[in-house]
């Protein structure tokens, strides 16, 4: 596996990743009105255009194994984990505590003193393996629809 800085030419294959993992892996935990709120394949043009300016904006990898785009994580300068998914096939392959810790790694570049994130419930878990401390439950409404997520922090 490598992780390299991400580039524009990820965005349509990370855009896909993002959208069939958060349908797949998240379904445990959110129900199908929900999953569509939050990755509505109907939308993905609009995910395109609005991910460009961010993800060039952000601090942004991008994992690949064997030429495919297998993960990605982004963090905000002020230190915001704005997302980290790993594609549905390969997940529990210690691609996501890879792509997190470039993203710490630059936090402390940055002189951050701490890391905060949005987790879904299915992320939890892996964060809080990580060391990150549930500050808060959330409710977050997409589309009009509630999502239960998780304000999570990491003293650096």
């Amino acid at each position: 596996m490598e992780i390299s800085k991400y580039r524009e030419s990820d965005l349509e294959e990370i855009v896909d990743l993002f959208l069939d993992t958060v349908h797949e892996i998240n379904r445990k935990d959110y129900s199908p009105a929900q999953l569509d709120a939050w990755a509505p394949y109907e939308r993905r043009q609009e995910i395109i255009e609005s991910w460009q300016k961010t993800l060039r904006e952000h601090i942004s990898y991008v994992a690949r194994c064997e030429h495919k785009i297998v993960g990605f994580a982004d963090l905000t300068l002020d230190g915001q984990i704005n997302r980290i998914y790993v594609h549905k096939d390969y997940q529990n392959r210690g691609i996501a505590k890879k792509l997190l810790f470039e993203l710490e790694e630059e936090a402390y570049q940055l002189g951050l003193i701490h890391l905060d994130t949005m987790a879904s419930t299915t992320a939890v878990p892996f964060f809080q393996h990580e060391g990150y401390d549930i500050v808060s439950e959330e409710i977050a409404i997409r589309n009009q629809i509630a999502l239960q997520n998780f304000h999570m922090r990491k003293e650096l």
